[in-house]
């Protein structure tokens, strides 16, 4: 009983040193939230006017071309906002990334087979070519005055991948997106990614603030009985 009645003594006052506490914390939470949508906002202008300062180029063990950028946190708001969420049609959109290629095809030496074209009725001889590789095809004809192109393709192959990015012994691991080009005569010239994060529970929504209300409750209505 005794026990009980120092506990009820000083209930009052451990409710306003929990109330206090939890002031303290959402107070501290808002800070860091503001500063970290300061961080994120900036980073996205830079992703759109300089989006080559926030890319790093590296390869894969198999020799494949390797982008990787840091993932930008931004509301979906901001983010349509600024562009980086294109898409119209879905709603709550999760991640976004877009990637901005150049192809440069390079061929050495091209083997012409000799054939006969018609035009406007006339009848010329023309140089055939038909280049094919795993990358890419180009398919035309050489006139005595042009060069006509039949067809012509490319082919591209991505994996796109987020993940956690270490950074050292007990550093913070960021997330970044990584982006493997099998192409190599395609390199990635833009990259731009936005993620929108899940919205945070509230101060009265997390554990510890039930189970504080729980003990502080607990004891106020046992001074009731």
């Amino acid at each position: 009983m005794i026990l009980i009645d120092r506990l009820l003594k000083y209930a009052p006052w451990a409710a306003a040193i929990v109330a206090i506490l939890i002031s303290l914390h959402t107070c501290n939470r808002k800070e860091k939230e503001a500063r970290e949508y300061k961080k994120n906002l900036d980073y996205a202008h830079i992703m759109l006017n300089a989006t080559e300062s926030t890319m790093r180029r590296d390869s894969t063990k198999a020799g494949d071309a390797l982008t990787a950028q840091n993932v930008l946190y931004l509301s979906e708001k901001d983010a349509r906002e600024l562009l980086l969420i294109e898409n119209e049609r879905l709603k709550k959109v999760k991640q976004e990334i877009k990637i901005v290629t150049r192809t440069v095809i390079r061929v050495d030496t091209v083997a012409l087979t000799d054939s006969f074209t018609i035009i406007n009725g006339d009848t010329v001889r023309s140089r055939n070519f038909d280049v094919k590789d795993e990358w890419y095809g180009l398919k035309g004809k050489v006139l005595p005055t042009s060069l006509v192109i039949d067809s012509m393709y490319t082919k591209d192959e991505y994996v796109v991948t987020t993940g956690y990015e270490p950074q050292g012994f007990l550093k913070k691991k960021i997330l970044v997106v990584d982006v493997v080009n099998k192409n190599p005569y395609s390199r990635v010239d833009k990259l731009y990614n936005v993620t929108v994060p899940q919205p945070k529970k509230k101060w009265f929504e997390t554990k510890a603030a039930a189970i504080g209300a729980g003990v502080v409750g607990g004891l106020y209505l046992s001074t009731k009985l």
